[in-house]
């Protein structure tokens, strides 16, 4: 470095930086003008042409293994950093990547990741943030016999023109085959394809036309312990106007099985703001694997649900409450589902339960378990039960016939002071310091001692 602290002028003449196995040099100038501004003149490169070095940079890549991977493709590699720094500006800058026959194989791993070819532009000379542009002309690789392919051009950030594509024909266990992915099995065919040509803003989206298609899927990982398999699914998205509201989304067909349970159904929706849609769901599901995929923080869930549940209709007629406009059907069981949670610890359990619904009401045709130590057996009828699910502020509404042969108030009984329970059976509880509450519905204050 020479520096020129007369005009406080730093000069870089030959400096070398190593990020994993990626050496590269920068040189130029940075000065210290004035108390505002830094100005900035500098370009960098990399100094070797070996695609391992870049490889190494690659998320979960450089490991302890990574000097017995087998490489083969050359990298070039140079940009610029270049302008005044202050409260008002930022320097501009620009990069330019390309990759030439890449290739790479994990010794411990059946299949290469071959044919790797990519370049990329990212300029930006003005420094500002929204003027940035970036071109991917072309970027292909071949996951053992699986091609993968794409380009994207991109001009803006707000707004934001888009014009790209991208083309995937992958079998997911030869692509573990090619890269390693700690503890996580995959099986299935995925195929995707799609463009997005246009402007996308608050207001405005891209043409797209895409296609999603997975056949014989298969996850496990081993956070989770249940599998899951026969994943089956097809479905498209397209918007042929630019208008957000004139996108498609049709899933003619998803199936899945969870451990044995078995999933499936369908949905069609356009109209994202209000969305019209088309739907129909049926299967079980166990909710013990669910929570295990999907953790629920605080709460606890257990049993099985099994339902076959359609429903049709436009959320505007849902938020306006023209609920005669929205067909829905269905029928719901549920089996020994258990809840606790934080402000529930002594837990709900639904032994066993049937409902059957339209968009009107549900029909609880039976509902038998226990509340904490308390049993209930109810039937009755809810409405409103839409609007309570989509307008905030709408009540749940119903007519329910509850008998319970030994009901444990003091379980659900608090202080009015601290909100606490007030603890437990056979303790007398004196008046009128305890309320008993039933969330979200109703209190019921003891007006003399009360004992269990």
């Amino acid at each position: 470095m020479n520096m020129d602290l007369n005009k406080n002028l730093y000069t870089f003449k030959d400096n070398k930086i190593k990020l994993n196995d990626f050496p590269f040099s920068f040189a130029g100038a940075i000065g210290l003008p004035n108390e505002q501004d830094i100005t900035y003149d500098l370009t960098f490169k990399a100094l070797e042409t070996d695609f391992k070095t870049l490889l190494s940079l690659v998320p979960g890549a450089y490991t302890d293994k990574f000097k017995n991977i087998e490489t083969s493709g050359k990298v070039a590699f140079d940009g610029y950093y270049k302008g005044t720094q202050n409260d008002l500006h930022m320097p501009g800058y620009g990069v330019n990547l390309a990759v030439t026959n890449g290739q790479f194989k994990y010794p411990d791993l059946p299949q290469a990741a071959k044919n790797i070819n990519l370049k990329m532009q990212v300029d930006n000379p003005s420094g500002y943030t929204n003027n940035v542009k970036v071109n991917i002309p072309q970027f292909h690789l071949d996951l053992g016999p699986n091609p993968v392919d794409g380009n994207v051009t991109i001009d803006g950030l707000e707004p934001m023109r888009v014009d790209g594509r991208v083309k995937a024909n992958v079998n997911l266990a030869e692509a573990l085959k090619v890269y390693p992915v700690k503890d996580l099995a995959m099986r299935g065919q995925l195929y995707v394809d799609g463009t997005a040509r246009g402007i996308y803003s608050k207001t405005q989206m891209p043409v797209v036309n895409a296609a999603i298609r997975l056949t014989n899927g298969f996850v496990k990982s081993a956070k989770f312990p249940a599998p899951i398999e026969n994943i089956n699914l097809s479905g498209t998205v397209v918007n042929t106007t630019g208008k957000v509201n004139d996108t498609q989304i049709n899933l003619p067909q998803f199936k899945m099985v969870l451990e044995g349970e078995p999933l499936e159904g369908r949905l069609t929706a356009h109209n994202i703001d209000k969305p019209v849609f088309d739907t129909n769901v049926r299967g079980t599901v166990d909710l013990t694997k669910i929570t295990k995929i999907f953790p629920l923080e605080g709460m606890t869930v257990t049993g099985r649900v099994a339902g076959n549940i359609a429903a049709k209709g436009n959320m505007a007629d849902v938020e306006a409450g023209r609920y005669q406009n929205v067909v829905a059907s269905g029928t719901v069981k549920a089996s020994n589902v258990t809840y606790k949670s934080k402000d529930l610890p002594q837990g709900v359990k639904i032994s066993s339960g049937t409902a059957t619904f339209n968009n009107n009401q549900i029909a609880v045709q039976s509902l038998n378990g226990t509340a904490g130590s308390s049993d209930f057996a109810a039937t009755g009828t809810i409405s409103n039960y839409l609007g309570y699910l989509f307008t905030p502020g709408q009540s749940l509404k119903g007519n329910m016939t509850v008998n319970s042969r030994n009901f444990n108030v003091n379980e659900w009984m608090v202080d009015e002071v601290s909100a606490k329970p007030t603890a437990t059976g056979g303790r007398a509880l004196p008046r009128p310091t305890a309320c008993c509450r039933f969330p979200n519905t109703l209190t019921w204050c003891s007006t003399a001692t009360s004992t269990t």
